[in-house]
């Protein structure tokens, strides 16, 4: 009976002595030190660990409880106090308190203290514990938690849209500002849930490409894919991903860039590009009708006598023929000029009136040409202008013959003025061809033309209304085109500040020019 007996006492005797073998060793590596407090006395006794972890030659000082919290670093004597009283003052208190201490040479510890108090008659006569040097172990932790936190600021103040999502699940565990901010979801209503839940993917089976990409190769570059946000509204992003660890867990880090902008300026290049090789198609074509005829006037005239009818006849088609490669020249030097900021207003007080009978002076011919029927109606008050009357006459005209060129033979052209206090209206109105919906912003740009079946006929260089914009905000005002649809006819509306007239304003002519004008009808 005897025996089986000692074997477990032999074997409990060595675990005591494997035990105190390894505190042996712990201590002598200077990480862990033991001490003892007599609270009556206030005297404190240090293993020689103790006085390693922090740098002090045993004997060199006296120690007691103020010595102690004298190494204590200022920012956390308070709470290891209070720590302390509680335990002296609560049975059973937790005496467990990480801070921070400092050594002689002046560095920074992280210690880790235990310990237990001893009573006596249930008053607190001796305090013993040990104390753990905890410095690389915290400092980890910090290093880690500021990499962290600047991960989390660089991740939250990316102009991309970040997200972090499970490989296993699908699901969103993190996402930051930007994509809060273009997706329209917060963090709360995306995280746990997966993009698709979300609606994001505009297009099916994108998500399940993205997926198998980046688990095939462990990554994804600069894919282009449509989302579509909370509101509704559709981005092109560039997607590339990367798959990170995070806890164990197979996670994808997702980067959208919003292209959407940059792919509208690509089509709107493209856009341009193709009127301009169509500019200069019709350009080349526009320059050419004049020559071939003014050559073969030439040659007529070197066979006919010079004072013959038939001189005469050839002579005038040749002028008529020179001023059109005239007009398409000047209206080339015009653009030109008004873009590079060349063209100055020369603007004094005008009477519209006598800017509009300039006008009609000049598109007369091209809408009598086409057999159209023109109305101006005029209000009876006089419209005076703050304007450069060669350059508004220059955009009246270019109007009208906007509108004689973009109306089937023998249409309706309508030229109307009206006034507020505030401002003068010019409309344009025709019963041609009209603008499909989808052009109403783009007339004005420069190349453009509303129907190409024109380009090669009657329908100009498209360069007009650029000129008629751009004239116009130059004078303070601005231009709106309006049309139902194809085949619905188009009206163009200028709109002018007015300027209050005053005796001595209006140049004489000003009422001999009313008074030239049509009433109502051509």
């Amino acid at each position: 009976m005897s025996k089986p007996q000692a074997q477990p006492a032999a074997a409990a005797e060595r675990a005591l002595r494997d035990n105190d073998e390894r505190f042996r060793l712990a201590t002598q590596t200077g990480k862990i030190g033991i001490w003892d407090w007599d609270i009556v006395a206030n005297h404190i006794s240090w293993s020689e660990s103790l006085y390693t972890i922090y740098g002090i030659e045993p004997g060199q000082t006296e120690l007691n409880i103020e010595a102690f919290e004298a190494r204590i670093h200022p920012d956390d004597r308070e709470s290891v106090r209070a720590s302390i009283a509680r335990a002296l003052r609560e049975e059973n208190a937790p005496t467990e308190i990480e801070y921070r201490a400092l050594r002689a040479d002046g560095k920074i510890l992280w210690l880790f203290t235990t310990g237990k108090v001893v009573r006596v008659d249930g008053r607190p006569v001796r305090m013993t514990g040990a104390t753990l040097d905890v410095t690389e172990r915290k400092r980890a932790e910090i290093a880690l938690r500021e990499s962290e936190q600047r991960f989390s600021k660089a991740f939250n103040a990316s102009p991309l849209s970040l997200t972090i999502s499970s490989l296993v699940t699908g699901k969103l565990l993190e996402v930051n500002d930007t994509f809060v901010e273009i997706t329209g979801y917060s963090r709360a209503e995306a995280i746990g849930k997966t993009t698709t839940e979300l609606g994001v993917w505009a297009k099916p089976g994108d998500r399940e490409e993205e997926l198998a990409a980046v688990e095939a190769e462990g990554r994804l570059r600069n894919r282009e894919y449509t989302f579509r946000m909370r509101n509704g509204r559709e981005i092109t992003g560039l997607l590339s991903a990367e798959t990170i660890d995070v806890g164990g867990e197979p996670c994808a880090l997702t980067v959208i860039q919003d292209i959407t902008d940059r792919k509208q300026f690509e089509h709107a290049l493209r856009e341009a590009d193709r009127r301009k090789d169509e500019f200069l198609a019709t350009l080349a074509h526009e320059l050419r009708n004049p020559l071939a005829p003014i050559r073969n006037g030439i040659e007529v005239l070197k066979l006919a006598p010079a004072d013959s009818d038939k001189s005469s006849l050839v002579l005038a088609m040749m002028d008529r023929q020179l001023a059109q490669m005239v007009r398409l020249v000047d209206d080339l030097l015009d653009v030109s000029r008004i873009s590079r900021g060349k063209i100055e207003l020369r603007t004094e007080p005008i009477e519209l009136s006598d800017v509009v009978r300039s006008a009609l002076e000049t598109s007369r011919p091209l809408i009598e040409e086409a057999g159209h029927r023109l109305v101006v109606e005029l209000p009876d008050d006089t419209i005076v202008l703050d304007a450069d009357f060669t350059r508004m006459s220059q955009v009246i005209a270019n109007l009208l013959n906007n509108a004689a060129r973009y109306t089937p033979r023998g249409g309706l052209v309508r030229l109307v003025v009206e006034a507020s206090a505030e401002e003068a209206v010019i409309r344009v109105q025709d019963n041609g061809i009209g603008i499909p919906a989808p052009m109403l912003a783009q007339v004005f740009e420069l190349f453009t033309q509303v129907d190409g079946s024109l380009a090669k006929s009657q329908s100009g260089l498209g360069i007009g209304l650029t000129i008629v914009k751009r004239l116009v905000e130059m004078h303070g005002g601005r231009v709106e085109a309006h049309s139902e649809g194809k085949g619905k006819g188009s009206e163009f509306v200028v709109r002018l500040p007015r300027m209050t007239a005053r005796p001595g304003d209006m140049p004489s002519s000003a009422q001999t020019a009313r008074a030239a004008l049509p009433g109502s009808s051509l």
